[in-house]
């Protein structure tokens, strides 16, 4: 029975590799992925949509000359004839239950990774209720695309409404900003779903765990990647340090190959805690990320970036908590060894190639 459990883990983690190594063309921290900014005024809503680039050339006959990046000319000659009747039929905005007309303002390339559309719906009275639904992208990225929108309140305040596949619609009006429960939800999800999609994040917590060490040490990793991450975390999130994100996610894929390695070649883990915290620094750095991009809304800053904290750290103790029995089980089963160095090669390879890829593209 332990064998059993023993190939089991190892097959697991080959699956996973193996399914990481199919969608190549993107980071691991890379997904369909989309923000919007959504503002009313008088009988009219105003909607902008960033949309990664990538998701766009995935349409056909968008990105002719197949470089995975939509530049303005393709995005021009291309968005009547392919994008134009997608995202009319995906998003659809009501006021009041009455549905309104779409008209498409614009369509530009601001940023090399990034495609923006600008759209207005205009009614014939004044906004009222409104009623968003958003279901652009899902079906093209497995349901894991995700779309941060920023509502720009009557009162000049902001707030945030993640757009996924479970939550596709808001409805609400633009008179004031959302409360504290609003955002903590939506930054807890949005954690949450960061860390479990964050498979570097994953396979770094994976490795340190697949050696056999006492529940007290692995207590002690857990709680000192805890800490170091969040310090860094919130220093990053708030602009107080910053480090480039090329030179970050590099490290990363570092430390994945770092840990790896010493599975292989050391016997003694008993400093597992004090390596762990200094990666951690350089994790929290990737985990600010994401906020880095959306940015933090104005009137509930703190509520969103502990709440995204308590959200990853949520996501690390359903890893733990997934992983820790079936590896207590196993643990000593006489394949077990050979197991750890299976799982550890194929993480280190893991981890080699997301460097290499992150340093060179």
């Amino acid at each position: 029975m332990k064998k059993t459990y023993s190939l089991l883990l190892v097959i697991l983690i080959f699956l996973g590799l193996f399914c990481l190594s199919n969608n190549y063309h993107a980071s691991a921290h890379a997904g369909s992925y989309g923000f919007a900014k959504i503002t009313a005024e008088g009988d009219t809503v105003y909607i902008t949509l960033l949309i990664d680039s990538l998701s766009i050339s995935e349409f056909p006959d968008v990105d002719t000359n197949h470089d995975e990046i939509v530049d303005q000319n393709e995005l021009k000659s291309t968005y009547d004839k392919v994008i134009r009747s997608y995202i009319e039929k995906g998003l659809v905005v009501k006021n009041n239950g009455r549905v309104l007309p779409m008209s498409h303002v614009g369509q530009s390339v601001p940023q090399q990774s990034m495609i923006q559309i600008d759209l207005l719906f205009k009614d014939v009275s004044k906004i009222g209720t409104v009623s968003i639904s958003y279901d652009l992208f899902f079906e093209r990225s497995e349901n894991k695309h995700t779309n941060v929108a920023t509502f720009e309140t009557l009162d000049g305040k902001s707030f945030e409404y993640i757009f996924s596949n479970d939550k596709k619609v808001w409805t609400g009006t633009f008179g004031k900003a959302a409360g504290f429960f609003d955002t903590a939800g939506q930054f807890i999800q949005l954690g949450l779903e960061h860390i479990l999609t964050g498979y570097d994040h994953m396979l770094f917590l994976i490795a340190l765990l697949l050696v056999k060490i006492k529940f007290r040490s692995m207590a002690a990793v857990v709680t000192s990647f805890t800490l170091a991450h969040s310090i860094t975390l919130i220093l990053a999130a708030l602009d107080i340090v910053s480090l480039e994100s090329r030179f970050v996610e590099a490290t990363i894929a570092l430390t994945i190959v770092y840990v790896a390695l010493e599975n292989l070649w050391s016997r003694a883990h008993g400093h597992r805690w004090a390596l762990t915290f200094a990666f951690g620094l350089i994790h929290g750095f990737g985990f600010a990320g994401v906020l880095q991009e959306i940015g933090l809304p104005k009137n509930h800053e703190l509520t969103a970036l502990l709440s995204f904290n308590l959200g990853v750290e949520l996501g690390q103790l359903l890893i733990v908590v997934c992983i820790y029995p079936l590896l207590k089980k196993v643990g000593n089963s006489r394949w077990w060894p050979r197991a750890v160095q299976i799982g550890s090669i194929l993480v280190g390879l893991a981890g080699a190639y997301w460097f290499v890829t992150r340093v060179f593209t």
